[in-house]
């Protein structure tokens, strides 16, 4: 897919220098020097005229590999979920929460309609009581 679409781009990018500007944007965005909104708004100036189309493509394509355009998303998913606050989430079971509202949901490009159906991206489990205690804190027993 992304091989295809960039086959498209190239042969759009005619001019070499034009492609190697495209390039350019690609590394700054991979490096996170720039930001994904920032890395359209750049190569929306190279593209010509009538090719709209490929760059609403790539965005589709950032976006369904997990691209944000918001910072704090991103600060979401690398924090543990050891450290959110889940005192005020939904409670399914004593060990299970709902993920709050403001967290949001992962990007799944290759999920079928059945996948979306029947797979959980709202629950999640959380160590109560006796389960909450880090491996080092664990409690001994007198034979350890």
């Amino acid at each position: 897919l992304e091989r295809n679409l960039l086959g498209r781009i190239k042969a759009a990018l005619a001019v070499r220098e034009l492609w190697g500007e495209f390039v350019k944007c690609l590394d700054l965005f991979a490096q996170k020097l720039i930001s994904r909104v920032e890395l359209i708004s750049l190569i929306s100036d190279i593209f010509p005229p009538g090719r709209e189309n490929l760059l609403e493509e790539f965005d589709r394509l950032l976006a369904s590999r997990g691209a944000t355009d918001n910072p704090t998303e991103e600060a979401w998913f690398s924090m543990p979920l050891s450290e959110i606050d889940f005192s005020n989430c939904t409670r399914c079971t004593p060990s299970y929460r709902k993920l709050p509202i403001s967290y949001p949901k992962p990007p799944c490009s290759e999920r079928t309609a059945m996948c979306r159906a029947v797979l959980n991206d709202t629950w999640v489990s959380v160590p109560t009581g006796s389960e909450d205690f880090a491996f080092k804190n664990m409690r001994k027993n007198q034979y350890e």
